[in-house]
């Protein structure tokens, strides 16, 4: 069994599950490790951004984003979930003046 370990995909101090030949987080159920080879990307931490859940203080999980197209305010829309309580959060990213 591998150690815990920081999952790129959505940030969460994961127990690694060995499932379908690969090694997947515990919480977000991706692959760990995209090539062959066992090699993974160390996230950079001091970029990082955790969110908590507003209503329990759990860490979100990131389900994804999605780009705003009726919108002269925001260019994308991020869906966060609490894997405790399941609150679902959406956070619009503001466009960038040139």
């Amino acid at each position: 069994m591998l150690e815990p370990q920081i999952c790129d995909w959505c940030g969460s101090w994961t127990r690694p599950e060995f499932h379908q030949s690969k090694y997947i987080c515990g919480r977000c159920r991706r692959p760990l490790a995209d090539c062959c080879d066992g090699e993974q990307a160390q996230p950079d931490l001091k970029e990082y951004k955790q969110m908590n859940c507003y209503f329990c203080g759990t860490p979100l999980t990131w389900g994804g984003d999605h780009d705003v197209e009726d919108s002269e305010d925001y260019d994308m829309e991020t869906n966060l979930s609490c894997q405790e309580c399941n609150a679902f959060v959406l956070v619009y990213k503001a466009m960038e003046n040139d």
